[in-house]
């Protein structure tokens, strides 16, 4: 069981020394936090989090080259595992996690792979070494469907959102004028893809060709900064900022987007 959990940073200075806490924030409000020295951690400025509620843990990915685990519990913040790149975005994906890696080089070679890891973090292999040659120009969020064999990447550089099985199989590649800077992805029960963007949340149907604007900004208003569908509840979380969590429930004729009417063709 998965929930929906946000991570702010927070900076206090004691006895002149600087430290960072992050704030774990739920559905519920309640609050957890975790604090290190300035010096033990990067700047948090790429955060993604995973929960499992039944082992009581957070996994979380900051753009440095580690993936860190928080015990709800205990609030103990560790370093689950180290990664040859910096992580940005990471999934529940194929029994383990996908995670894309940036590795920098002087080589005519792809910076960005999606790399998998197991559980305990054993890497267990590149998902990009099977996909089109220099596919993923800049993509920083991942987001898998209910059975974690489908796998959602949202590449800025490109423009797209980009599917992939688990035998790493370009399922499709999604673009549109409707969505400028794509980012955080969410995927609901039915397997509808929703993308963060400079206008809103576009709804992308599972099958990659139709798409909707789900949730469109007013003109002049920044983007949406992340997305997650609580599966639980039928419900989609927006955050606007880091203060700010709006949740929308959707109604039977929007939830059933299979057999919509109102959705747009692929541009």
């Amino acid at each position: 069981m998965h929930d929906f959990y946000f991570v702010k940073r927070k900076f206090s200075v004691v006895d002149n020394i600087k430290t960072e806490c992050i704030v774990v924030q739920s559905r519920q409000q309640k609050i957890e936090m975790a604090q290190k020295k300035i010096d033990d951690y990067r700047s948090w400025l790429q955060t993604t989090c995973i929960s499992d509620m039944h082992l009581n843990k957070l996994w979380i990915s900051t753009g440095d080259n580690r993936i860190y685990q928080l015990d709800i519990q205990t609030k103990t913040l560790t370093t689950a595992f180290i990664t040859e790149g910096a992580c940005y975005g990471f999934a529940l994906f194929d029994g383990g996690f996908a995670i894309i890696v940036l590795s920098k080089t002087d080589y005519d070679l792809s910076e960005w792979q999606i790399k998998l890891f197991t559980r305990s973090g054993v890497l267990k292999g590149e998902l990009a070494d099977k996909t089109e040659k220099n596919l993923l120009k800049t993509p920083k969020y991942l987001q898998s469907n209910a059975n974690e064999d489908i796998l959602y990447s949202s590449d800025s550089g490109t423009n797209s959102v980009i599917a992939i099985n688990s035998r790493g199989h370009v399922l499709f590649v999604f673009t549109s004028t409707s969505m400028f800077a794509p980012g955080s992805l969410a995927v609901d029960l039915e397997g509808n893809i929703y993308v963060a963007c400079d206008q809103g949340v576009l709804q992308i149907h599972k099958d990659g060709e139709k798409s909707r604007l789900v949730l469109k900004l007013k003109d002049n208003k920044p983007g949406v900064q992340a997305v997650f569908f609580d599966r639980k509840h039928n419900c989609l979380v927006v955050l606007k900022d880091s203060k700010t969590a709006s949740v929308f429930r959707f109604v039977d004729c929007i939830k059933n987007v299979s057999n919509a009417s109102d959705f747009n063709k692929q541009e």
